[in-house]
């Protein structure tokens, strides 16, 4: 009999970079890819919002002859009482509720990752100081603290963002410190802590990179959660000043006509709900790519 060459199977997958195995896993999740491009598609018209529109003729410019215009070719998502394009004010709003967003998100990761970090490496009476402050803070409804803040501090939109920010911290914080709970007694660390490292270099350089991955996914997430507070704030006359166009004034500013022109309010309200809605989908991708546990 003749033998028979046994042919070796190819390798099915080439290797791969880092970002190339993030990608193949996060595109695994058809959901979540379609939430990133319509996050940078938002993303990309809140960025070249000025460039697009001229703020004074077009966003708060009016006309009164072309005043509560129901939606048409020429006005897709209507006018408002003062005939101005809701299109156009809804687009341009998306600078400024993901400007809130993303302030927000950012100012809970500086804040709150560094004190998690350092209560959940430390542990003792410090974490247990810190998580109960932050569990007092949580047991506040945001929206209270948010109207609480406005109230005693001014009308302004750099308060508006802190307010938002302060319950958000917790929420970065205890994420941060659950992280660095599961690492900080890995041969790695103990073998920085045997050469000498001092603690709050070795958290912030080799404790915390490695503790990124729930940290990032809680920060997308908080994106969401803030631009919803700041469009509720916008609701009650509490939020960014107007006439600026955020999507909670657009909301509150439809509100009397709602009965009669409910596309005033309908087109903000969906401009919301996307938004969010495609930043969850986004952060549930992103938890499922990074979790090293559902690597394969």
């Amino acid at each position: 009999m003749k033998s028979e060459k046994r042919v070796l199977p190819s390798r099915q997958y080439s290797k791969r970079s880092r970002l190339g195995e993030f990608w193949h896993r996060y595109s695994q999740n058809k959901g979540a890819v379609i939430a990133l491009f319509v996050v940078l598609a938002i993303g990309l018209l809140a960025a070249l919002a000025d460039v697009i529109y001229d703020y004074d003729t077009q966003i708060i410019g009016y006309d009164l002859t072309q005043k509560l215009i129901k939606p048409c070719a020429e006005h897709p998502f209507g006018t408002d009482d003062l005939g101005r394009d809701m299109l156009t004010r809804v687009l341009y709003g998306a600078k400024y509720s993901f400007m809130i967003g993303l302030s927000c998100a950012a100012l809970c990761f500086v804040v709150g990752m560094p004190i998690g970090a350092l209560a959940g490496y430390y542990g003792g009476t410090f974490d247990l100081l810190v998580m109960r402050i932050f569990d007092i803070i949580g047991s506040i409804p945001s929206l209270l603290i948010g109207i609480m803040v406005v109230a005693a501090l001014g009308h302004k939109t750099g308060i508006l963002i802190v307010a938002i920010a302060i319950p958000g911290v917790g929420s970065i914080a205890s994420a941060s410190r659950m992280a660095v709970m599961t690492i900080r007694s890995s041969e790695y660390i103990e073998s920085a802590r045997a050469i000498g490292m001092k603690t709050f270099p070795l958290v912030m350089k080799h404790v915390v990179p490695n503790a990124l991955n729930l940290i990032v996914v809680r920060v997308t997430l908080q994106v969401g959660s803030a631009i919803i507070s700041a469009s509720s704030l916008s609701y009650l006359g509490l939020g960014v000043p107007l006439p600026t166009p955020e999507w909670g004034a657009l909301l509150s500013g439809g509100r009397k006509l709602i009965r009669t022109h409910s596309y005033l309010t309908l087109f903000p309200g969906l401009a919301i709900m996307i938004t969010v809605l495609a930043l969850n989908l986004m952060g549930d991708g992103l938890r499922d790519a990074l979790d090293p546990k559902l690597k394969k």
